[in-house]
Formats: structure tokens, sequence, C-alpha cells
């Protein structure tokens, strides 16, 4: 008995038995809400590079509420180092935690050879891109942050992003980057290669493999260290502040490169009446979500859902939305890095995972990522300070930052063709999509993490000061 062996069908039951407690307790795991009814195997395919084997599982997850999922979980013999299961006989690890299991996946992302075979008949295929060397020999290091994906950096120069939930259709971390990156942009991650598992129509983006930044600076990381300095008192030293303005422009490029590489499209009134309906969705789900479990830290924006809801009538009563545009769909100051050389970097488009994918993919106006970018400068502030509302000096540097990458992204924007007709209309709809975003986060904490509810209690407040009727 072999690890490959396991791939048979008769294997199956035995095989997901052995793995599903493991899979439901991972951090990545996205059914944690929900109660799973059943763990099965859906596929699996022999992996083999460098002499090393991976059984690539796709893992399906019923749920009682009809729904269903698929996981990703490659796996290694473990001989007797890590054993997270043992199935027939044979202890298995997570592949992503064993470095030559690591190299079987990034060399066959960086590899156009000859596609391997699932037990069900689909195709586990690469699609490089020239650049790359050989990584047999190169050195892994596993990235511990958290998140729903699990990236390995090969010899500090490459990473690979590996896909947990999959889901049927293009990628758009896989697309975007793939796209701008044959455009020449330099503000993503060269795209490098990508690994996808294919049955007729069907296509599952399995993992990407892009340029690793490995002297660059998080967005977040950056941040955090001025408001320290400005809580300390301490002179400014050349930080994120400096630089707002670039990132904005950044942004404002991304966008046209977005616009030119998928095409454009005009916001008409009904794509201004169905956002408004959408927002008015979400304002509602999250003030009753407050009003059952926090109506005192949420009595501010309970006291106004009147107001909130009159701000999502804004959006409708504008009649264009202007151009609509591929877009990141969950850009916060985690999502970008600063690189002394060539200035900001923008990563991880894949949008907000728990949005479907078909979703994500949908044009948008480009002034969400702007409002995205401007609610992670509130976030980093009252993290800062410790509450929502940050001493004066902290509240200052915080405005100054939001200013500066607006004005950086308008100046670049508007020459671009990116934004509504007129001015009046574009601070309507950004105020807007600020709101939103803000009701989407009073929703998130209060399920998640109810201590930070003040931070998007105070965002929608600040909304609805800057709220500017058409």
């Amino acid at each position: 008995m072999t690890l490959g062996d396991l791939a048979e069908r008769a294997r199956w039951p035995q095989v997901a038995a052995a793995m599903a407690g493991w899979l439901t307790a991972r951090r990545w795991f996205a059914g944690k809400a929900r109660v799973v009814t059943e763990v099965a195997v859906h596929d699996a395919a022999v992996l083999r590079a460098g002499g090393t084997v991976v059984l690539d599982l796709v893992l399906a997850v019923g749920y009682a509420d009809g729904g269903t999922e698929l996981y990703q979980v490659p796996l290694v013999d473990s001989g007797t180092d890590g054993t997270i299961a043992t199935i027939a006989g044979i202890g298995v690890r997570d592949a992503l935690a064993d470095p030559d299991g690591c190299r079987v996946l990034g060399m066959l992302a960086a590899s156009a050879g000859t596609p391997a075979t699932t037990t069900r008949g689909a195709t586990v295929t690469g699609h490089p891109l020239p650049g790359i060397g050989d990584l047999h020999a190169a050195s892994v290091r596993q990235l511990t942050v958290e998140q729903s994906n699990s990236s390995v950096v090969f010899d500090d120069a490459w990473i690979l992003k590996v896909f947990r939930r999959l889901e049927d259709g293009l990628n758009p971390d896989v697309e975007v980057t793939r796209e701008l990156t044959a455009a020449g942009n330099p503000h993503v991650p060269a795209h490098v290669g990508a690994l996808a598992l294919t049955s007729g129509t069907h296509v599952h983006a399995l993992a990407v493999l892009s340029a690793f930044a490995s002297t660059a600076d998080e967005g977040w990381s950056l941040a955090c260290a001025e408001a320290a300095q400005i809580i300390d008192g301490a002179p400014l030293r050349a930080g994120i502040a400096a630089r707002v303005g670039d990132l904005g422009r950044v942004l404002a490029g991304l966008h046209a490169g977005l616009r030119d590489a998928f095409g454009p499209r005009a916001g008409t009134a009904d794509d201004a009446r169905a956002l408004a309906d959408k927002m008015r969705r979400q304002a509602r789900h999250a003030l009753d979500l407050a009003a059952a479990r926090a109506p005192q830290s949420a009595a501010a924006v309970l006291d106004r859902r009147a107001e909130i809801l009159a701000a999502c009538d804004d959006v409708a009563a504008l009649g264009s939305l202007g151009p609509l545009v591929r877009i990141h769909g969950d850009l916060h100051l985690g999502q970008v890095l600063h690189e002394q050389d060539t200035g900001w970097l923008v990563l991880d488009w894949e949008g907000e995972p728990a949005r479907p994918l078909a979703e994500r993919r949908l044009p948008a106006s480009p002034l969400r990522d702007v409002a995205g970018m401007l609610r992670s400068f509130e976030y980093v502030s009252a993290h800062a300070a410790g509450r929502a509302q940050p001493p004066p000096a902290l509240a200052g540097w915080r405005d100054s930052l939001r200013a500066g990458f607006v004005d950086g992204y308008l100046e670049a924007a508007r020459p671009a063709g990116l934004l509504p007709d007129d001015d009046a209309a574009t601070a309507t709809l950004l105020a807007a999509l600020e709101l939103d975003k803000a009701t989407y986060e009073l929703a998130y904490e209060l399920a998640n993490r109810p201590e930070w509810v003040p931070i998007p209690v105070e965002g929608i407040l600040r909304a609805l000061t800057g709220r500017i009727s058409p």
C-alpha cells in the first residue's frame, strides 16, 4: 500500500473519515458557522515531481442547509514526522507543511508538462509564464499569516498561494495578475504560473505562483509603526503619510489597466437602483443584528436607521454610477506592500472570499476600492488608539491619510475617465460606498469580534456626517 493507492475510489470513504476532523478544524475552513453533515472525497490526483509524491485531495463538505463546498487538501507520506492522520496504515501530513510537498506543487505550477489525470478523469495542469528557474532545490518557507488560503515562499523570490476552498470558474487572483503582468504593470506581483483542475468546461484554480517582494513593507505594519510614533510624540520618519498619495495614483492606474484588459461597462440607472437595493438589504441586516446583539454599543447608529437607509437612496437618485470596471474588491492596508525601488504593490486580487466567485468577477465602481482603503485607515487609527475615537493627534493623522489618498486617486482617475460625470456625483457615490462598507463591517464584527463593534459604528456616523445628497 502506497500513498498513491489512496486515490482509488474504494479507499475514498476511509480517506474521508480520517480527514474530516482535521479539515473542519483548520483556520482556513470557511464553514465553521454551519452544521456539517458529511465530508466525502470528491476527487483525487497523484502528483509527482522531483521524486516526491503528493496525493491532492478534493474533499466535498455537505451542510445541513443543503449547501456543499469543495476543499483542496494535498497530502504527503509523513513517515514519522508530523502525522495528521493514518489511513490504511499510511501516515499522512499536509503537503504545505512539507518542503518537498511544496516543491511538487510549485514545480507543477511552473511547468507546462504532461497533465496529471484525477480519479474522475479531470486533469491537473500547470500554466506557466517564462521567467522562473528550477524549484527542485529551492529553500521553502511557509507563511504563518492567518488567511483563507495557504502560502509558501521559495528562495525568498517566489510565492505559491494554494487555494483551499475551490470554486468553479476563473479565479480573479489568477486572471487579474496574469493580465496586468502581461501588460507590464509594475504594481502587482509578477504572475509566473498557475495550477488548475479542469473537467470539460469546469475549471477550479488550485494555486497561483507569483514573484515575492522579500524587501517590501506591508501597508498595515507601516501605518501601525507611524501611529505609534504619533502616540509617543516622536518626530515622524518618512512613512505611510508621505506615500498615500502615490498609493491613490497607483490604484487609479491599476483600475485603468483592468479597464483596458477586461473592458469597461457604463453604469446605468438600473445599476444604480440595484446597488441601492443591495446596500439597503445589507444595512437592514446589520442594524437588525445590532439591535439583537449589541443594542447599547450600537445605539448611536440604531437611532439613525432612517438616515442610513436614506443614504442608500442617494445612490439610486444618481441615475448613473459612472464607468464600471474590474476591481480588487477587498482592498485594505494588509493587501498593499511598499518597496523602496518600485513603490506600491497591490496583491491578493481574489476579492472578498465570502462572496461567490462569479460575483467577485463582475465589474463595479472603482470607488468601491477607494472606500475600502478609507475604512482601513479608520481601523488602523482605532487599533493604535485602542478605541474607536482616537485622540486628536491620531485623528488628524488619520484624516491626512484619507485626504492624501483620495486626492492622489482623483488626480489620476479623473483624466483616465474612471469617475462619474461630475464631482458632486463622485462625492455622493464614494460616501455611500464607504457607508456600505461600514455596515458590512458592523455585521462582521457583531458575528466575530463584538468588542470591535464601536469601530464600524463610528465609521457609519462619519459617513453620515459626510453625506452629500444628489
